[in-house]
């Protein structure tokens, strides 16, 4: 089965099958992974926006560290 993304203001979209039954309105944390985008769902109260982990290992594999790593990652 493939999906296609679609531009929805400045976003992308992913429909989700309906054969998945996901729930209208259910949380995900999208997580980037060497294959691709794993989307995980997530309790109530998770900070669905908090990305900082995921941009601090991205900047670590890209071989930062020290000062470096910590301007790059105010930055972005």
């Amino acid at each position: 089965m493939i999906t296609k993304a679609r531009k929805q203001g400045n976003s992308l979209t992913l429909t989700i099958p309906k054969d998945f039954h996901v729930e209208e309105g259910a949380k995900m944390r999208p997580e980037r992974t060497d294959d691709g985008i794993l989307y995980r769902f997530v309790e109530e109260e998770d900070d669905f926006f908090d990305f900082s982990s995921d941009i601090l290992a991205d900047l670590i594999n890209e071989g930062l560290e020290g000062a470096d790593l910590l301007s790059e990652f105010k930055k972005t």
